[in-house]
């Protein structure tokens, strides 16, 4: 853990979303952008333990956590790499950003699979090496369907694959216990520009794997101007290791 780095609520990770976007002008593309760049290097570290030509499945939702993982399968993509993209709601309910990021997979060699069925999603993962897990990150609100808790089983039936989890690890509950069954098990999770409250609660390390920190440019007067007296994590390199 880095000893100058804090965990911020998720109503103050909020409060930064909103500062950049209103105060500073960096647009919800622009972070994405970020995110998923990032999202898609750490998972390059964890790929170099596993086939020379890994099957990668990018598991996204409808919001803008869902976007960040399409621009991960970009990347992945423009890598030459195997890479399906499983978007779990309707494409209707797609946010406006993620809804462009889809429209921009839809032109390149990506595999995309719109609401499959739960035995589709089972076939799908049990041939897939890595998966991406870019459901739903710190903004979870209320109870999880119980169709995403099937989705959760699912993933974390198959304990050997890779799972690398945006943001936060889909299901987990920062201010609550977290109940196995209804949270997915990650073999490595990607905060965003600082971790949460709950991360650090070592009961959730085997949850969360390992848990990194992802530079989404957030300016570091934008840390005082809340009152953190924050040193930038990101000056030697846009992903850092926290435990």
């Amino acid at each position: 853990m880095k000893s100058n780095t804090p965990y911020i609520t998720v109503s103050q990770m909020r409060e930064v979303d909103q500062l950049m976007i209103n105060e500073y002008g960096i647009s919800l593309i622009q972070m994405m952008e970020n995110a998923g760049r990032h999202l898609a290097e750490l998972t390059f570290r964890y790929m170099k333990f596993i086939s020379e030509f890994p099957k990668i499945t990018v598991i996204v939702g409808a919001g803008n956590n869902g976007g960040g993982g399409m621009v991960a399968a970009r990347h992945f993509s423009n890598r030459g790499f195997n890479v399906t993209t499983i978007l779990l709601s309707n494409e209707s309910h797609l946010k406006p950003v993620p809804k462009k990021q889809w429209r921009i997979l839809q032109n390149l060699p990506v595999k995309l699979i719109n609401q499959p069925s739960v035995l589709r999603l089972k076939e799908i993962i049990s041939n897939s090496d890595v998966i991406i897990d870019a459901i739903i990150g710190y903004g979870i609100i209320g109870y999880l369907r119980d169709i995403t808790k099937e989705y959760i089983q699912i993933i974390n039936n198959n304990s050997s694959i890779i799972v690398i989890s945006l943001d936060a690890p889909t299901g987990f509950r920062f201010d609550k216990k977290n109940e196995l069954a209804s949270v997915v098990k990650a073999t490595a999770t990607l905060s965003l520009a600082l971790p949460k409250v709950g991360m650090d609660d070592p009961k959730n390390k085997a949850i969360l794997g390992d848990l990194y920190l992802g530079d989404i440019s957030v300016p570091p007067t934008l840390y005082d101007q809340m009152g953190f007296g924050l040193v930038s994590p990101f000056i030697s390199k846009p992903i850092i290791r926290i435990h």
